[in-house]
């Protein structure tokens, strides 16, 4: 049961050591923070800034990965501004703040930091490759529909850097979740009503409808998917 009055709780968590980090917003400041707590008593033991807002998807990364040479957190701020008052909110009026930064999982020194050109797309989800690539699954935040609609949902992240995916548009701007498959990665376009698998260059191989797809697991070449009841899809 969530009982801290000072943040809210993003919905995702994760595990290194003795520490269990869980992506929070701070109410006052609307800052993103990781509380660092004990992986057993939940004991809070630290607080530390994300350097962006709303941060939610969290991976513990091997050293290797992202040119990083020790173990890291990855965490996707997805960039939405909300306000104490208002619980999960969106003020569209205000500027976003998203990015996915690599944090020490020891002190939670920033180790590297990575944006993209377009500030309205929110990164929020993410999946590792076993080549050590990741895939982001974003959430357009445009005011104008012509853009929300050309808006891309999937973005890669290799020690070249962060880069937006071309062939992911025309899915209403909307990606629920990401998996990865042998390829690359799977992810579910929610408002378009189906899922898309793209290689790790970014190619889309294949797409398939499944009403309100949304969640998404991956172990080997299988893949599961979460989408409305009443449709029989594999």
């Amino acid at each position: 049961t969530w009982q801290d009055e000072d943040r809210h709780l993003n919905g995702h968590s994760a595990v290194h050591g003795d520490c269990l980090f869980t992506t929070e917003t701070d109410v006052l400041t609307g800052q993103g923070v990781l509380g660092v707590r004990h992986r057993e008593t939940f004991e809070l033991l630290d607080v530390w800034p994300t350097q962006g807002r709303d941060p939610h998807e969290m991976l513990v990364l091997p050293g290797g990965v992202l040119g990083i040479d020790e173990p890291f957190l990855l965490v996707a701020n997805g960039g939405i501004q909300t306000h104490a008052d208002m619980g999960r909110t969106q003020l569209n009026h205000l500027p976003m703040d998203s990015s996915v930064v690599a944090m020490h999982p020891r002190t939670g020194r920033v180790l590297n930091q990575w944006t993209l050109r377009d500030s309205r797309l929110s990164l929020r989800h993410m999946a590792v490759h076993a080549s050590g690539v990741v895939g982001i699954a974003m959430q357009a935040h445009h005011a104008v529909e012509a853009d929300q609609e050309a808006a891309p949902v999937l973005a890669l992240l290799d020690e070249q850097g962060l880069r937006p995916v071309a062939e992911s548009i025309g899915v209403n701007g909307y990606a629920g979740d990401i998996a990865t498959t042998p390829e690359g990665f799977v992810i579910s376009c929610t408002k378009n009503d189906s899922a898309a698998q793209f290689d790790l260059q970014g190619k889309l191989l294949n797409t398939q409808q499944a009403k309100a797809a949304c969640a998404l697991a991956s172990r080997g070449g299988e893949v599961w998917l979460g989408h409305q009841a009443g449709e029989d899809k594999h």
